[in-house]
């Protein structure tokens, strides 16, 4: 995730946004979207809902393919719920990292 967070902001300049790097995101982000929702760690609705964006990102992929704008709701969206969705991450990665230590400690 965190090479698709890298390729996003390189495709962001001062002047403008250079949507062949940032529709390049798409590739590895679906499939680490994929992975994690696999992850046993979070419960059955956040690992459904980790699909939508890679779902959207798709989408907005095959649209900029056909000649459509790259920054349209679509993209917005997808962006949203990708951000959304890693702070849902973390927080289960948090409350499990806790859960871990209270076992350690006597």
């Amino acid at each position: 995730m965190g090479i698709t967070h890298g390729i996003s902001l390189a495709g962001t300049g001062i002047v403008a946004l250079n949507t062949e790097k940032s529709i390049t995101l798409i590739m590895p982000m679906i499939p680490s979207m994929i992975l994690m929702a696999w992850c046993l760690l979070f419960p059955h609705w956040l690992r459904a809902f980790a699909l939508l964006p890679a779902v959207l990102f798709l989408y907005v992929y095959f649209r900029v393919l056909s000649g459509a704008p790259y920054f349209d709701w679509p993209t917005s969206t997808a962006y949203f719920l990708w951000n959304i969705t890693e702070v849902c991450w973390a927080v289960y990665l948090l409350i499990d990292h806790r859960r871990q230590l209270q076992a350690i400690a006597p």
